[in-house]
């Protein structure tokens, strides 16, 4: 079970930085290229991958694991969303161009990540 935990790991990371590096690599791209669509799709290939690794550890786990899941969540959710919401803010009031919407899951997966080490580590 460890080693499914440590894949759904390293894949959110992994999606984490694809999230980042298509949304830099994008920003400074021309519009109408081949390439920011492929690059687009980096992320979501990543994403959907995530999704059913944790869709196949879920249905394998035990009950303290769904415990840690479950903590985790409730502790990422509502810090994704302050995090959101207060760079969403400063974004306006600077008027800084570079925060969009689709960068929220990349905050979102960031807080998960955080929160799961957390609670893990304190049922360890």
């Amino acid at each position: 079970m460890r080693a499914q935990t440590s894949t759904v790991w390293w894949l959110t990371l992994a999606t984490a930085a694809s999230l980042a590096g298509a949304s830099f690599a994008l920003s400074r791209l021309d519009e109408g290229t081949g390439l920011r669509l492929a690059i687009a799709c980096v992320p979501i290939a990543l994403y959907a991958a995530t999704l059913l690794r944790i869709a196949r550890v879920k249905s394998r786990e035990d009950e303290m694991l769904r415990r840690i899941q479950m903590e985790a969540l409730s502790i990422a959710f509502p810090l994704g969303l302050f995090a959101i919401v207060a760079i969403g803010y400063v974004v306006k009031a600077l008027d800084l161009g570079w925060f969009e919407f689709v960068d929220a899951a990349l905050l979102l997966l960031i807080a998960y990540s955080l929160s799961f080490a957390m609670v893990q580590q304190r049922y360890r």
